[in-house]
């Protein structure tokens, strides 16, 4: 929608639906992200102060929806909680009061999102039942009356039920598509002669009545009966019948106090949407114009916030609360739905400018903060995280020319630590340019060490126990078996210390006794669709393209180069020492594509490493908590195509930068730092005779409506692959060490 249609839209759409609550003797909620109404205060006041009055006195119900409409379950926790926070306090300033029952945007739901809103304040919400009950058995009478609503974490929380069927059906009537009695004869079969029902008969936008977005002149003719004239229409036959009340969503829960308790999340569909399933979450992660760009921008601005609030709080607020508050409200407006599906060019201009004057805004901050922090010798490390540091870090160094000749060494707080070099560059002299610094150093919870940077001449002394052999690289934790003639894909990924079974790996040509899945299996792997249905993968013969056992006493480094048709794909697997651990990073180069799909770092799972009774999924959806599903007796298609235009049909929103596998004594996660290359994990699950097959994806593209995904150029990503004693609070550990490391603050 236009800006400068916004004062027309508020007088077609707003003010006509306001006004019936006058002419009618009807209640009901009005939804509005606190976001709007702060816009529709700038153009009439008059609206806001009559929709302020009619709640007070109970004539409507205001239904609160955050500060911003965003996707919840594709969004850090702290990021949705401040949303709602935020919008509170702005609905209190603008009309006095604060909502109780609130909309989940765009019906995206996940079980972690409960408890925030029950933290916020909420008393109800309001949810699509026709997806929600596709792979739930609810009888059919769940529809008619609130529902007690559990979380992942145990909060409970009020369910009325919306319908996607309901709200497409009074659309088609309002605009003149389904006569009134056809609509009558719909509605009326939920109507029951033996006890009352409740039932929603519209939960969606009000811009469509009396007006489309992006459908022609705003003012071009209309038939005689309009979309508001038809709805008066409606409401005149209901007053006329007294089986017929209409009233607000909050009072439907306390003529139907809720009884049974009930959980929404399954296995198959962990977020349900609104809508058919061509409509569905992975629309605003990986699809539109270029989300996986912008939702990586917003996880780097919010990283940033998080060590802006860190170090704020550590110098004694040098920066005031007012501007922490105020890159809170950009970043919650930043990661709007609306920009990430169909909008304007010149909203979405707005949009760009605004992500980037954020993130100059944090770097700022954070090095006006930096330099407030005592570096006695070279730089400072600060943990800002509620547990101690044990984990790799690494970071670059640039020396001055002629300053460094021979190997160097890190010392922290006056003990050396194990130090690694990589990337090294040299100055014309010889002498060392700038390198790539990579240390295991411990450090205790909200503390810190210093350290400095020397020269040694001495290679380092420690004896590192790894090994390769016919293309297996082993180290105490690690053996990996990589296939060069298959583009340096993992043949096996074993972690010998957590169990005798390979975790992920290539299964062969006839691994399973189904037809079906007789092919050759791969893993660590890259799929590319284009739209013209070209495909291209990276399983081309190739030949190592670096390698050396030499200086790494934290991690190998062993790299492939790959040409295909529309590029060069280089990987790099990081195989580490002493944690059961390797990364790989992808360097993409390529020509101009325009993707269907986008997969890489596939995982391949070995049916004979886990047991498949305690099989099961566990991430984070949006929620502090944890969501976990098992596995046993489903059918889970992510990755399968809806139809010739969507490419999947359900994503995970990993959104704290992690999903994990595991049984009830071992696991393997797949981690990711979301700010360097945002992506989302779509699972395949489907179990066979004797066996079961269980892949998990990483997509950067998927294809809908709104994709306009072009790529072109340098891209990068980095996935980690972890093992585990079914340890889940380690997986967390690590993604965060991912995610939002250290704070490295170098001498002026």
């Amino acid at each position: 929608m236009p800006e400068d249609q916004y004062s027309s839209v508020l007088d077609r759409c707003y003010w006509p639906m306001l006004d019936l609550l006058d002419d009618f003797n009807v209640k009901f909620g009005f939804e509005f992200p606190a976001s709007t109404l702060e816009i529709i205060n700038n153009i009439d006041t008059d609206f806001i102060d009559s929709l302020k009055r009619k709640w007070k006195k109970g004539k409507c119900e205001v239904i609160g929806s955050g500060y911003s409409q965003s996707i919840f379950p594709l969004i850090p926790a702290k990021v949705n909680y401040m949303n709602l926070v935020l919008g509170n306090r702005s609905y209190q300033k603008l009309l006095g009061s604060v909502p109780k029952t609130a909309y989940v945007n765009e019906q995206a739901f996940s079980s972690g999102i409960v408890e925030l809103y029950v933290k916020a304040g909420f008393e109800n919400i309001i949810m699509d039942w026709d997806n929600a009950r596709k792979f739930k058995n609810f009888p059919n009478e769940y529809v008619y009356a609130p529902k007690r609503l559990v979380g992942a974490d145990g909060s409970k929380i009020n369910l009325i039920w919306n319908s996607t069927i309901s709200f497409q059906k009074f659309q088609r009537y309002s605009q003149g598509t389904l006569t009134l009695e056809n609509y009558l004869k719909y509605l009326f079969t939920h109507l029951s002669n033996e006890e009352d029902h409740s039932f929603l008969l519209y939960a969606y936008d009000l811009e469509i009545f009396d007006y489309m977005p992006g459908h022609g002149d705003l003012h071009e003719h209309k038939d005689e009966f309009t979309d508001f004239e038809r709805i008066r229409g409606l409401f005149e036959f209901f007053e006329e019948d007294e089986r017929v009340e209409i009233t607000t969503p909050g009072e439907i829960v306390e003529k139907f106090p809720p009884t049974n308790q009930i959980q929404l999340g399954t296995a198959e569909y962990p977020i349900p949407c609104k809508k058919q399933y061509k409509y569905n979450v992975t629309r605003w992660a990986v699809c539109g114009r270029e989300n996986s760009r912008i939702n990586g921008q917003c996880y780097e601005i919010f990283q940033k916030l998080q060590n802006i609030i860190f170090l704020n709080e550590l110098v004694s607020s040098s920066i005031r609360k007012v501007e922490i508050d105020k890159i809170w409200l950009n970043l919650i407006n930043l990661w709007s739905s609306d920009f990430r599906t169909h909008t304007t060019d010149k909203k979405y201009t707005k949009f760009r400018n605004h992500i980037g004057y954020t993130l100059e805004f944090c770097d700022n901050a954070l090095q006006q903060l930096k330099n407030s922090i005592n570096v006695e010798d070279d730089f400072v490390l600060i943990n800002p995280h509620g547990f101690t540091w044990k984990y790799p870090f690494e970071f670059k160094y640039q020396f001055k020319h002629g300053e460094v000749r021979e190997n160097i060494s890190i010392i922290l707080d006056g003990k050396e630590a194990v130090t690694q070099l990589e990337e090294q560059e040299f100055y014309h002299d010889g002498s060392l340019r700038s390198v790539k610094i990579i240390i295991e150093p411990i450090i205790k919870s909200k503390s810190s060490v210093q350290g400095k940077i020397i020269s040694k001449t001495n290679e380092n002394e420690l004896i590192i126990h790894s090994k390769n052999k016919n293309d297996i690289l082993e180290t105490p934790e690690v053996a990996l078996t990589l296939l060069p003639d298959k583009g340096g894909s993992i043949g096996q990924l074993k972690f010998p210390n957590i169990a005798e079974e390979f975790f992920i790996g290539e299964l062969e040509h006839g691994f399973y006794n189904d037809i079906m899945y007789s092919p050759d299996w791969y893993s660590g792997h890259t799929v590319i669709y284009e739209r013209s249905t070209k495909k291209h993968t990276d399983l081309e013969t190739t030949k190592l393209n670096s390698f050396s056992l030499d200086n790494t006493p934290i991690r190998i480094p062993v790299t492939f180069k790959i040409n295909i048709p529309i590029g060069i794909i280089q990987k790099t697997y990081y195989v580490y020492v002493n944690q059961p651990r390797i990364d790989l990073n992808y360097h993409f180069s390529l020509n101009d594509i325009f993707p269907l799909y986008f997969r890489a770092g596939i995982a391949t799972f070995n049916p004979n490493c886990f047991d498949k009774e305690k099989l099961k999924y566990t991430t984070n959806n949006g929620g502090y908590e944890y969501e976990t599903y098992n596995l046993k007796g489903r059918l889970v298609k992510h990755d399968e195509p809806v139809s010739l235009n969507v490419s999947s049909h359900q994503c995970l929103g990993a959104t704290e930068g992690w999903v994990g596998i595991s049984d009830d004594e071992k696991g393997f996660a797949i981690l990711n730092n979301k700010a360097k290359q945002y992506s989302v994990p779509l699972l395949h699950y489907e179990e066979l005779k004797d066996s079961y097959f269980l892949r998990l994806y990483t997509s950067i593209s998927e294809m809908d409506d709104t994709t306009e995904t072009f790529l072109k150029g340098h891209n990068n990503l980095s996935l980690t692959f972890l093992g585990h004693k079914n340890d889940i609070n380690e997986v967390i550990k690590t993604s965060k060490s991912i995610n939002n490391g250290l704070i490295i603050c170098f001498k002026e």
